[in-house]
């Protein structure tokens, strides 16, 4: 008796923690039935010194299939924190008819401080269907580079 008590004990507990599991690389999750996405653009970066000014700190290429869902940038917890990068950020964005479209963000003024921004909407960067994004992490004032947090792309 002692038995099916467990196994039905490890069943609920399993299908609790089971909503919201990874189902690719690079941290991709569908979340709920109407096919939400989230994907790890960039994990957090702790600020360290940079060799030279002006260099690529961090890239990542994934895979993004858009389905006429609004879809943010954001640091974490996604879709609405705020996100910064010491210095700037460019995502390319390759969609299913092989056009291209650049977004850029710098995120220090002058060179004098980082100010992190808020989640933003990039929904018009993609395209229905499988759109491959290519991330940069740049530094241009020299000194540090890093993340705020980890940044999000999700649809909703």
């Amino acid at each position: 008796m002692a038995l099916p008590v467990v196994l039905l004990a490890l069943a609920f507990i399993a299908r609790f923690l089971g909503s919201g599991q990874e189902v690719g690389a690079n941290q991709d999750e569908v979340i709920g039935a109407g096919g939400a996405q989230r994907i790890e653009l960039a994990p957090y970066i702790p600020s360290s010194a940079v060799a030279a000014s002006g260099t690529t700190f961090f890239t990542r290429e994934v895979e993004f299939t858009f389905q006429h869902d609004r879809v943010t940038i954001s640091g974490d917890p996604p879709p609405s924190s705020a996100f910064g990068v010491d210095d700037g950020i460019q995502m390319r964005v390759m969609h299913p008819d092989g056009s291209v479209v650049t977004w850029r963000r710098d995120f220090n003024h002058e060179c004098a401080a980082n100010v992190p921004l808020p989640a933003e909407d990039v929904t018009g960067l993609f395209q229905p269907g499988l759109n491959r994004v290519s991330l940069t992490l740049y530094d241009t004032c020299g000194g540090l580079k890093g993340t705020t947090s980890p940044i999000w792309l999700t649809s909703q």
